[in-house]
């Protein structure tokens, strides 16, 4: 979803680079951004990279999310 999203604004000019790994990435998982304890507490961390002015240049976001308990 996330993605998908970054894709389109790159499609629309909204980010630099000639191909999508230049514009942008999205990071998640275990070992990329999040630890097993975090997956044993319930948290979701995401890392996202936009190149708004440069090609590869990415400014750098990064989320985490607490998921409800079941």
């Amino acid at each position: 979803m996330i993605e998908n999203f970054l894709n389109q604004q790159w499609q629309d000019g909204a980010l630099a680079g000639s191909k999508p790994e230049e514009a942008y990435y999205v990071s998640v998982g275990l070992n990329k951004t999040m630890s097993a304890q975090d997956i044993l507490e319930g948290r979701m961390n995401i890392e996202i990279g936009m190149a708004s002015v440069r090609p590869a240049e990415f400014i750098v976001l990064r989320f985490s999310h607490k998921l409800q308990d079941a």
